[in-house]
């Protein structure tokens, strides 16, 4: 069996860690550069937004920018995993959503959660909370002493805004021969009115 010596050993170990440093230090030099073109090339920040207000760390995988992941062709192959998400230049990254459109054209003031919003709000379809639970509002109902009004093709919802017809929160318009659903009762302007408890 061979045996070395500790000044054999020493040395060895010495060579070993410089050996070592070379190519951490040079692997280290590739990525930044290739991290620097890619940065130039890849990332547009008109087109993704990058949190950088808490300064957290974001997993993120190589090539792609910040709350990025993965690759993709196509918005429907990152659609599958998150649905909130798009295909932006072979990375799947979060939709950025105009809240001043969010709810078919009107303003919405938050995000659902739980499918739940504050009061005189309905959690739409695409999870926002808007004053129409479908539908752009038309504006605040208007009242006389006994009725609501609202332009043609909307009716006033619970919380006193003027819906598309049919939306859920609007009321809808009565049958043919005046018979609404369980609950409702035909009123005003051929429309189905909550019956009142009389509590």
């Amino acid at each position: 069996m061979h045996s070395i010596t500790k000044s054999q050993f020493r040395l060895a170990l010495i060579l070993g860690t410089i050996a070592c440093t070379i190519f951490i230090l040079r692997v280290n030099a590739d990525i930044e550069s290739s991290v620097d073109l890619n940065t130039e090339t890849f990332m547009d920040d008109s087109e993704i937004q990058v949190d950088s207000k808490n300064g957290s760390r974001v997993k993120r995988q190589y090539g792609c920018p910040a709350n990025c992941y993965s690759s993709c062709q196509t918005t429907y192959q990152c659609k599958v995993y998150s649905p909130t998400t798009q295909c932006v230049r072979g990375c799947c990254c979060p939709t950025t959503v105009d809240l001043d459109t969010a709810c078919d054209g009107g303003v919405a003031v938050a995000a659902c959660i739980n499918k739940l919003c504050g009061q005189g709000y309905f959690c739409s379809a695409k999870n926002y909370c808007c004053r129409c639970s479908a539908g752009k509002e038309a504006g605040p109902c208007l009242f006389n002493a006994t009725e609501k009004y609202c332009p043609a093709g909307y009716a006033c919802n619970t919380n006193n805004y003027c819906c598309p017809l049919g939306s859920g929160s609007a009321l809808t318009a009565c049958s043919a021969n005046g018979v609404c659903p369980s609950g409702y009762t035909c009123g005003a302007g051929n429309l189905c009115y909550p019956v009142s408890s009389g509590k």
